[in-house]
């Protein structure tokens, strides 16, 4: 018989897993992430603090003053939040119940960086039915035609109006229930001042990613020749060349994206899909 657990958060925020072993007796273990349960793993043991005291000695004891480091970890985080939606960025948006003829609908998150899946579920009946969408820019205003469950099948992310827009208006009557549930980028909380102390929310092994980035920063605020930039050439093919610490930084980045997206697993697989299995979870990775 299998062992099943629960899992459970203390007063001072640690997660335990908890369980009945085959003798009766309660077991109990910290766990690093519930599975399932939107507890994300445990943060990094590294501080925005631990990367600026090991590059300043790579500068050579360049002073700075707080809100010039904080800026600068601040501006090396997003440059790593936004370039791929890491496993620690990513939350559920609360479930949108829609209503008859409506096509837009606001989600009470309002932190969405970026939509990343959605779907359409029927939830007033047992097992509740799901429809994977396809997300799509540029969805016009549509009131004459309607759909339901299962001809409703794409929805766009209007950012600028903070919405959710459905390719078709919802039609529906009692007693069904439907809600637009999906998966988003959060956006990045920035670093100040005060939060240079704060323990990073990526595992320890990516923190040398972060490390090479500030590097490359502060070699640009002392005018360091070792910093390097980018540079591209118009010969049809806008190919670009990263030289110096940058260069670094990026090769870095890339490989940090590469290894969350092997973790991912294959996208399609041939021959159900004709174009064979699906190698990245973010498009253009092997190209940048």
């Amino acid at each position: 018989m299998a062992q099943s657990f629960v899992y459970l958060t203390d007063s001072s925020g640690a997660v335990w897993q908890v369980g009945i072993g085959t003798d009766g007796r309660l077991n109990q273990t910290v766990a690093t992430g519930a599975p399932g349960s939107g507890t994300p793993p445990s943060v990094s043991s590294y501080t925005p603090n631990d990367a600026l005291a090991l590059v300043k000695t790579f500068a050579h004891g360049t002073p700075m003053d707080t809100p010039t480091q904080a800026n600068l970890c601040d501006m090396i985080n997003s440059m790593i939040w936004t370039f791929y939606p890491w496993s620690w960025t990513i939350s559920s948006f609360t479930p949108i119940t829609l209503a008859d003829s409506v096509q837009d609908f606001a989600p009470s998150n309002s932190d969405i960086l970026r939509p990343l899946k959605t779907r359409l579920v029927r939830t007033d009946i047992s097992p509740n039915e799901y429809r994977e969408m396809a997300l799509l820019g540029n969805l016009g205003v549509e009131l004459s035609r309607k759909g339901g469950l299962d001809s409703i099948q794409s929805v766009g992310w209007l950012a600028g109006s903070n919405i959710f827009r459905l390719d078709l208006c919802v039609q529906m009557t009692s007693p069904t229930v439907l809600q637009l549930q999906g998966e988003y980028q959060k956006r990045p909380t920035r670093i100040t001042d005060g939060r240079l102390s704060v323990a990073f929310p990526f595992p320890d092994h990516f923190f040398n990613t972060f490390v090479e980035g500030l590097k490359w920063k502060i070699y640009q605020l002392s005018d360091d020749p070792r910093a390097g930039g980018i540079s591209i050439a118009k010969n049809g093919t806008m190919q670009r060349q990263y030289t110096g610490q940058f260069g670094v930084f990026w090769e870095q980045l890339l490989q940090m994206a590469r290894t969350e997206d092997l973790s991912v697993g294959d996208e399609f697989m041939f021959p159900e899909i004709g174009l064979g299995v699906g190698r990245q979870y973010w498009p253009g990775i092997g190209a940048i």
